[in-house]
């Protein structure tokens, strides 16, 4: 929501300053094609993240009594998440891996044995992901013999750096693949990226393209991306992209009023388009009675009062249901 660029570089994916935690580190594939690594602690923190949650529509006040009721708020008890992929394709293996206080939210868990693709290793750290990459890295557990692997070394030093950061190869993508993401894919080999939100926001990218045309079509859509709306232009005297050969380097300073004038266009953006679809919305539903979102299905079992549903490449979708204590 920030700025365009942010959204380019996160489609090549799509804490307190300190280093990616030793365990998370630890349980990485050694295999991983790239890791994306975010300090949550930091974030939730940061004026940025503060400001942006003032100018967004408040929870209603069921999320409150369910985080309530569940013991367990993600905003203020997930730290650290390192998420790694390994290979290409489709849904190529991915696991996740978490540090943070989840004690609560594990008693309740250990109930739903057979059901939950998430491995609580204690009440502070948690694996997710496809069934396969979790054993592996419960099998890799308390062995530092990834920390030398070439990827984890770069993850612990963008750790030490960034709040949000991402290094690695870009995956194959399957044949015929829409959307910009594959696009942009194809035009890449490996990147590496950071973003700091401690005073404003600071990122800085470097992308290694195929080729040197690659590179110089990277540089374009950058700097096509920086169109006159929402305030989006003014970004463009804070950014520079340099263009070596197959590389391309962004680097992006945002003060805070910059950040701030942003996070209240793209609030006024977002309301004008929700605004918009509730008055495009019908009145009654098909069938002449009033519509209402309590009329639909729920997808909760019940008796539950949290289900946290992952990829669909995961076993059971990776669901995790915690029933009401």
């Amino acid at each position: 929501m920030l700025v365009r660029p942010v959204l380019v570089l996160s489609l090549l994916a799509a804490p307190l300053a300190l280093a990616a935690d030793s365990v998370l580190l630890d349980l990485l594939p050694p295999n991983a094609t790239f890791v994306i690594g975010v300090n949550v602690r930091n974030l939730v923190d940061s004026a940025v993240v503060r400001s942006a949650m003032a100018q967004a529509s408040t929870p209603g006040p069921q999320w409150a009594a369910m985080f309530q009721m569940v013991g367990f708020d993600p905003a203020k008890d997930v730290d650290e998440v390192l998420l790694a992929v390994s290979g290409g394709g489709q849904n190529p293996p991915t696991l996740v891996a978490a540090r943070g206080r989840f004690a609560n939210i594990r008693a309740m868990a250990a109930g739903q044995k057979g059901k939950n693709q998430f491995v609580f290793l204690d009440d502070n750290t948690v694996l997710g992901g496809d069934p396969a990459a979790v054993q592996a890295a419960l099998r890799r557990r308390g062995s530092t013999a990834s920390r030398g692997n070439a990827l984890a070394v770069r993850v612990a030093a963008a750790a030490e750096r960034y709040d949000v950061f991402g290094v690695g190869a870009i995956p194959a993508m399957p044949p015929g693949a829409p959307g910009p993401a594959a696009e942009v894919a194809k035009l890449l080999e490996r990147f590496q990226f950071g973003m700091s939100v401690t005073n404003g926001v600071q990122m800085t990218a470097e992308m290694e393209a195929k080729t040197a045309d690659g590179a110089q079509m990277l540089s374009r859509l950058i700097a096509s991306s920086l169109k006159p709306e929402m305030g989006v232009a003014d970004v463009s005297k804070h950014l520079n992209v340099t263009t070596e050969g197959r590389t391309v380097r962004l680097s992006l300073t945002l003060p805070q009023p910059e950040v701030e004038k942003l996070i209240q266009a793209g609030a006024k953006a977002a309301a004008a388009r929700t605004a918009m679809a509730r008055a495009s919305m019908p009145a009654v539903s098909p069938f002449g009675a009033a519509a209402s979102p309590a009329a639909e299905k729920s997808r909760v079992p019940a008796g539950a009062v949290l289900m946290i549903t992952g990829s669909e490449s995961d076993i059971h979708g990776g669901t995790l249901v915690v029933n009401r204590p």
